[in-house]
């Protein structure tokens, strides 16, 4: 008669019962996104220090959200300043790449804006962050590089 057999450490009655209480203490889930749906009133500053460029715009934002995504609609006015003189900023467009992620929210505004901000409020009544623009003028020569602080309300 040789050696006993060891047997390998657990067995299959210790694996269904681990299986068993993972299915009781399963990990909690995801907590529901903040929700932002509805009209935002923004302002912003953005600044070329380069070109020696300054925007200054007011708008509002319409926003619709599934879970942590969001698009919408913008419309702003706005004035920008530079070395030849002031001209108008009035735009309007899409609100396409909203993300959520806790109580932070990225979005892109073609042609070529991204902003980031933090909410605050519960529920969200405001919004404060970044905003970057990259765009080319209409010969595709130069490029201006806008930043700047934004904020919104509802």
């Amino acid at each position: 008669m040789g050696p006993p057999r060891r047997r390998p450490c657990g067995s299959l009655s210790a694996l269904v019962t681990l299986l068993g209480l993972a299915c009781v203490f399963d990990a909690p889930e995801t907590p529901d996104p903040l929700t932002i749906g509805g009209t935002w009133r923004f302002t912003e500053a953005l600044v070329d220090p380069l070109r020696s460029l300054a925007c200054t715009d007011t708008g509002v934002y319409d926003i619709s959200q599934v879970r942590d995504s969001f698009i919408g609609t913008y419309q702003q006015t706005g004035v920008c300043t530079s070395p030849q003189g002031a001209f108008s900023n009035r735009q309007r467009g899409t609100v396409t790449s909203g993300r959520i992620t806790g109580h932070r929210i990225q979005f892109h505004v073609p042609d070529n804006c991204d902003y980031d901000g933090s909410l605050s409020g519960s529920p969200p009544t405001q919004v404060a962050g970044k905003g970057f623009c990259t765009l080319r003028d209409s010969i595709g020569r130069l490029v201006y590089s806008y930043e700047g602080a934004w904020q919104a309300i509802r």
